[in-house]
């Protein structure tokens, strides 16, 4: 028997929030722990997976037209009024479902590594996402809900971050130029290195939403 929890209800966006920026600070640990991990070791492998999965999530977030998805799938358009999807996809969307998500025969030959490349990976849904997390300060309906704010500035610190790695290269090292990222309108940053860690704090959940012992939204009115 499976067990039984209480889901989150569509109609309160801040609330959901939290689901999309975890999704996005463990693309950016994964990326990290793979980094940093001996690529001969399962942990490197389990690292490498967990960062994909994340990636593909958000892909699916970001560029799923409407008309496929289902009516518990979250959309940008819900936390953000008026948002314009991407039309078409730069990921390795296909590369993802195949080698990653399901048992396919569109795998390569030799298990292991696989030449991902992360930043490359990455570059797509960072993109997307700073136009995302922009948008949600320039509005602020959402950012003032549980400790959303300071994730969402958290997020564009690191997210940057990794602008300035693929725009300079990953020697790149306390850069403090403003990278050429669509949708970054913000002064410049402090110095980022660019095999920065995100802060651990940010890691998970968020800690700060109280729990909800009814149905509906928690406390603070979306």
């Amino acid at each position: 028997m499976s067990a039984v929890f209480e889901t989150t209800p569509k109609g309160c966006p801040g609330e959901a929030l939290d689901h999309v920026l975890y999704e996005m600070t463990m693309m950016l640990r994964a990326k990290a722990a793979t980094e940093q991990a001996d690529p001969k070791t399962f942990e490197h492998s389990a690292f490498l997976e967990s960062f994909v999965i994340h990636v593909r999530a958000l892909d699916e977030f970001f560029t799923k037209p409407d008309k496929k998805r289902r009516d518990d799938d979250m959309a940008p358009g819900d936390f953000v009024a008026g948002w314009v999807e991407k039309v078409g996809r730069d990921s390795d969307a296909d590369r993802m479902h195949k080698e990653i998500a399901h048992l396919t025969y569109g795998r390569k030959r030799k298990a292991g590594d696989g030449g991902w490349d992360l930043y490359a990976t990455a570059w797509p849904i960072v993109q997307e996402s700073i136009r995302f997390l922009v948008a949600l300060k320039n509005e602020g309906r959402l950012v003032g809900f549980g400790d959303n704010f300071t994730r969402v500035e958290q997020l564009l610190l690191q997210f940057r971050g990794v602008g300035l790695t693929i725009a300079l290269g990953p020697s790149t090292v306390g850069v403090t130029s403003s990278p050429a990222i669509t949708g970054w309108t913000g002064s410049a940053a402090p110095t980022v290195p660019s095999s920065f860690v995100p802060n651990l704090r940010a890691g998970f959940h968020s800690t700060a939403l109280p729990p909800s012992a009814v149905s509906g939204c928690l406390s603070k009115t979306q």
